[in-house]
C-alpha cells in the first residue's frame, strides 16, 4: 500500500482489523476525529529505519499491549 491514500489505508486497516503505525500526524488527527477502528500508533520521531521503529515498539511493549486491549483508546503517541 505504498502508493495508497491515507483514506484507503484507514479504510483497509479498519475493515481488516489492523492497527496503523505512522509518523504522519494526519493519522493521529484522523483517529482523534473519527475514533477507532483502526487504532493508531503515532510515532513522534524524525527519520528512522524500520529497525528503529521496531525498537520503539519493543521498548513500549507493555504500553502497546494495554493500548490494544483498551476499547476506549484510539491513538497512542510514542517517541
Amino acid at each position: 500500500m505504498e502508493e495508497a491514500t491515507d483514506t484507503a489505508i484507514w479504510n483497509f486497516a479498519s475493515t481488516e482489523g489492523y492497527t496503523v503505525v505512522s509518523k504522519d500526524s494526519d493519522f493521529r488527527q484522523r483517529s482523534l476525529l473519527l475514533g477507532s477502528p483502526p487504532k493508531v500508533f503515532y510515532l513522534k520521531v524524525g527519520n528512522c529505519s524500520t529497525k528503529e521503529v521496531e525498537a520503539i515498539l519493543r521498548l513500549h511493549y507493555h504500553d502497546v499491549v494495554a493500548f490494544i486491549a483498551d476499547p476506549t483508546t484510539t491513538c497512542l503517541i510514542l517517541s
